[in-house]
């Protein structure tokens, strides 16, 4: 009973402190967020406007398709103002989508980098129906550039110097511009009709406060990767699909394994059921064992003292047979005997 005392104040004291951490998990659960954003789409029908795709070509936009899925790029970005609530306006362009396909688009960031993103994709027919949203295309595809260049050139030589200090051969290609649309894979005529294209638009806000004060003038670009990822049957991301099996098999693997452990803990929990039931029968066994001895020695006790009372009531007799028989033979007055008050009672 002490042992059970102690596991049982142990146990109660075990769950007192993992209340707290469990509470503290949950805190940090609503407040910790993924550096990752992105927008889920469905890919439209071929628009006739795609036969003039030479007008695009030109346009400093980096193209994501399914053969080129993923690229990484520095996003420009500004704090929110009046002229631009959402921060900077980035574009790229989503090409040879397949109509009616859903697609996912994500941009995912430094953490370093504290940025708020926001992601709409439009058509083509939406551009050109736009001024602003053909003005802002222009602009950052005319500024985009030289930015990108400068930021690329920059990352270029601080690796250059590193190489030479740890004394290595600095890397051959200078910086790996990002292809525009005219550069890339031309398709052909029906290879384009039986496709669709979306125009991405990101909007990235700086989201940080700092006493910096070239910092907060001046944002940095934001080194992001930006990935077109299509859906599998329109449930999960192809991406997933590895994640998703190599659960599916530890799934499988621990209800094997938890097969086996429930049957464990069934034979044990049998096996202890059984030993209580032997236990108690082993124990009324035990009880009424003692009852039938107690009993027993309760009837022996009785017969001993009544064998007693029998035995000295048979002594008397005998006793009082012989004094009969020697007063019957020789005449003696009984007064003469000095317990002769004895004598009398046994002879009455």
């Amino acid at each position: 009973m002490p042992s059970l005392a102690r596991h049982h104040s142990r146990s109660t004291i075990h769950s007192k402190a993992m209340k707290p951490l469990f509470c503290l998990a949950l805190l940090l659960a609503g407040v910790v967020f993924a550096n990752v954003e992105k927008t889920i789409f469905t890919a439209p029908k071929p628009s006739p406007l795609q036969s003039y795709q030479d007008l695009f070509d030109d346009l400093e936009i980096e193209r994501l398709s399914p053969q080129a899925p993923s690229i990484r790029t520095y996003a420009l970005a500004s704090f929110p103002s009046e002229e631009a609530p959402k921060g900077f306006e980035n574009w790229f362009y989503l090409d040879s989508l397949k109509p009616g396909q859903r697609y996912e688009v994500r941009v995912c960031y430094l953490a370093t980098q504290p940025t708020s993103f926001t992601l709409t994709t439009y058509t083509v027919s939406e551009i050109l129906d736009s001024p602003s949203l053909i003005s802002s295309l222009t602009t950052f595809s005319a500024s985009h550039l030289p930015t990108l260049l400068e930021r690329l050139d920059k990352d270029y030589r601080q690796n250059q110097q590193q190489h030479l200090a740890a004394d290595e051969h600095p890397p051959s290609n200078p910086f790996a511009l990002p292809p525009k649309l005219g550069h890339s894979s031309r398709q052909d005529a029906s290879n384009r009709a039986s496709t669709s294209a979306l125009f991405l638009q990101v909007h990235a806000a700086a989201d940080y406060f700092t006493v910096d004060k070239g910092l907060m003038e001046n944002v940095p670009p934001v080194h992001v990767d930006v990935i077109l990822d299509p859906y599998l049957f329109h449930l999960f991301p192809k991406s997933l699909l590895p994640t998703t099996v190599y659960i599916l098999i530890l799934a499988g693997i621990a209800w094997v394994i938890s097969s086996f452990v429930w049957t464990g803990f069934e034979g044990v929990a049998g096996l202890s059921k059984k030993t209580k039931e032997i236990g108690r029968i082993s124990l009324g066994s035990v009880v009424s064992r003692g009852k039938r001895k107690y009993e027993s020695l309760d009837g022996l006790r009785r017969g001993l003292m009544e064998e007693r009372e029998g035995g000295g009531r048979r002594r008397l007799r005998r006793l009082r047979g012989l004094l009969l028989t020697i007063c019957s033979n020789v005449h003696v007055p009984l007064s003469l005997f000095p317990s002769a008050p004895i004598i009398g009672y046994v002879f009455h």
